[in-house]
Order: structure tokens, then C-alpha cells, then sequence
């Protein structure tokens, strides 16, 4: 065991299986050493969670109690033993979580080396909280927030503080194997591909907005195709929508699915991933099996993860200049090699900038 390890004690809500990789790589790892305290589910949430046989003791489960559906949690954390244990402290910087609120703030101010988590901006949130959050956020000397972009934004805040962006990220070497294992060789992705978006079906993604624009292509093309991947509040609402608009032959959703074969066969048939919401994580995933994303471009309207596309490199945006139907045919009509192009540029920022290695390297080298 290396004597100068440093104790590291992270935490959370829930560990959702897509931070498998992050998590493991901060268990292995042979410059700390990390105790991480969270839930075991997150109420009212669909999370599928990491199996806990490959957290190698690293996780205690605690007990927690919610006030509307999440609006506020408190979770019963071993205050004292924490206390007198760790050399860093990492919260998630949610103040919906009251006991990570208090607890922080007692350890930051006993002297405690005391780093909150969070997003700087979160699509649809209001201003005035988003206010508190960060006026809160402000008194700790480190940050970690999700992307470069979101560094920029606190340090523009005026935060005379440490922020280090950890690149959120998923586990690209784990899909690269999913995309050589389930690569059909004799698809024509140009050709024959529909559209593909894998998200958690809430209000926020309103993927019934880009209902009326597929209704139109199909008008053109009856053998235009739309797979959704994902479940969620809006599921029903969203399969009535579709039955009305007698898209049913169109339109194929397969519910939530968490095993990375079974998305690439989805993925790898994709000419375009599209999301008329909030978007986040889930670009990074299209990104990775290149396929170039369709969305709109109110950045306010985004999660952090937004930052990584680039309009005409990785993705085509559409606003009120240019709207949904006119950017989607186009898109759709884009020449073979100039579509291939941008297909090929869209895993740079997924492999080399934005993953799970980057994530668990930054965050170690943070508290080192």
C-alpha cells in the first residue's frame, strides 16, 4: 500500500452504471484511496445502478429521507467518523441535499480540504436558485464542474477559486470493443440509416417536438425510420402522439436498455442522432459511434454537455434562422462524402477529450 495515498471521501445520490468505469478507475487506483457514501436508488428515478459486487468494498450505503419527490434529501451520514478520516472531501454541489449542504460547509470552515460537484448552468433551471447555488458554491477555494465550457462560466463569476473541469465523459473504450464486435459490415450507414435518440423520456427532452418535421419527411420517404431508446414519465404520452400521427410504422421505441451491444446494433444502423430537448450525456454517446447530432441551439437551453458540438463538425443546429425541417433535410441530403466527413470527426472529442479515463485522471490529479 502506497503511505502517501491520499484518503479520499466522495459523496453522492446514486451511482448510475454509465460512471461504472470512472468509478472503478478511482477505486483501483494506486494514489488514493476512496470511501464513496451514497444511496442505493434515487426515488421516482428509473437510474439503472452499478452491481455492487464490482465496488470491492469502496461503498456504504446510507439511509436517507426525501421531501417531495427529491425536492429536498437528507441524508444520515457517519459525520464524526468522516471527520476524523479522509484528506479530501468531495459533495455534489446539489443544495436540494441539505445534509451535503451543512456537512460541507462545517468542513470547509474546520479547515477541511472541501470540493463541491456540480453543473453551473442546468437547462430550465431558475435563475434565483441557480443564484443561491452558486453564491454557496462560492465560499468553498475548489470546484469541479462537468466541462471546459462551464470552467470558463464560474471563473467569469468572478470565483477566485480552483475549478477543475473533469470532462464528463462515458467509458469510450468499452463501446469502441461494443462498435468492433457489432459492426455489420455490409450496411450502408448513409444510405439506409434513420434517425436514433437514447435518452430518459421527460419533459425536458420534449422529443415530441421533432414529431410534426419526421411526419413531413415521411411524406417523402415512407421508409424513413426513428428508433427511440429510453422510458420514463412521458413514455405513454409520447407512444399517443405517435399512434395519432399514424407514425407507428415509422416509429420503433425500445424502452430503456443498458447493455452496450444491444445499443451499438442500434446505433451502428443510425445516420443522425436526434434531440430537440435538453441535451447532455447522451451526445457524447452518438459522438462515439459517429454519428453526427441534430439539435437546437439555445445553449441556455442545454446541459453542460452541449458545449462539446460544433455546428458543420459534429452536429448540425437549428434555431430560428434555419428551422427544424429545412436543417434536418438538408441533412438528409447532405452528399455522401461530405456526410462521411463529419461522421469521422464526430469521435475525436468522445475518445480523446471528454471520457471516463480523462474523468477519474483529472479527479485524482485534483487531490493529489
Amino acid at each position: 500500500m502506497n503511505l502517501n495515498m491520499k484518503k479520499v471521501c466522495l459523496v453522492t445520490n446514486v451511482l448510475p452504471s454509465y460512471r461504472k468505469d470512472f468509478i472503478q478507475r478511482l477505486i483501483r487506483s494506486k494514489d488514493i484511496d476512496i470511501k464513496i457514501y451514497c444511496q442505493r436508488e434515487l426515488q421516482g428515478s428509473k437510474h439503472n445502478c452499478i452491481d455492487e459486487e464490482v465496488l470491492n468494498g469502496s461503498v456504504q450505503y446510507i439511509k436517507h429521507y426525501t421531501i417531495g419527490n427529491n425536492k429536498l434529501v437528507f441524508q444520515f451520514l457517519p459525520f464524526y467518523r468522516m471527520l476524523t478520516s479522509f484528506d479530501y472531501y468531495v459533495f455534489t454541489g446539489n443544495p436540494r441535499v441539505v445534509s451535503s449542504v451543512i456537512l460541507s460547509t462545517i468542513l470547509f470552515l474546520l479547515g477541511k480540504k472541501t470540493i463541491v460537484w456540480g453543473h453551473v448552468h442546468t437547462a430550465g433551471a431558475s435563475k434565483i436558485t441557480e443564484a443561491v447555488r452558486l453564491f454557496w458554491w462560492k465560499r468553498f477555494s475548489s470546484i469541479f464542474v462537468y466541462t471546459e465550457c462551464e470552467k470558463k462560466k464560474m471563473l467569469a463569476c468572478r470565483y477566485k477559486g480552483r475549478v477543475i473541469s473533469l470532462n464528463n465523459g462515458l467509458d469510450y473504450e468499452a463501446i469502441s470493443k461494443a462498435k468492433i464486435r457489432n459492426v455489420i459490415h455490409y450496411y450502408d450507414r448513409y444510405q439506409s440509416g434513420g434517425f436514433v435518440s437514447c435518452c430518459r423520456l421527460l419533459k425536458k427532452n420534449k422529443l415530441d417536438l421533432f414529431l410534426d418535421t419526421f411526419s413531413k419527411l415521411v411524406e417523402k420517404n415512407k421508409n424513413l425510420k426513428w428508433t427511440i431508446i429510453g422510458d420514463g414519465e412521458e413514455g405513454e404520452n409520447l407512444r399517443k402522439k405517435i399512434t395519432d400521427k399514424k407514425l407507428t410504422d415509422n416509429i420503433v421505441m425500445l424502452g430503456a436498455i443498458y447493455d452496450e451491444d444491444a445499443i451499438a446494433k442500434v446505433f451502428l444502423k443510425a445516420k443522425y442522432f436526434i434531440h430537440p430537448g435538453a441535451v447532455g450525456l447522451s451526445i457524447l454517446h452518438a459522438l462515439s459511434y459517429n454519428i453526427p447530432v441534430i439539435t437546437h441551439d439555445n445553449s441556455d437551453e442545454h446541459m453542460p454537455e452541449f458545449c462539446v458540438l460544433e455546428d458543420g463538425v459534429n452536429c448540425l443546429l437549428y434555431g430560428q434562422l434555419h428551422g427544424p425541417y429545412e436543417v434536418v433535410e438538408k441533412a438528409l441530403n447532405m452528399p455522401r462524402r461530405l456526410y462521411y466527413q463529419m461522421s469521422r470527426k464526430c469521435s475525436y472529442i468522445p475518445k480523446n477529450k471528454y471520457n471516463t479515463e480523462v474523468m477519474a485522471n483529472r479527479f485524482i490529479e485534483s487531490v493529489m
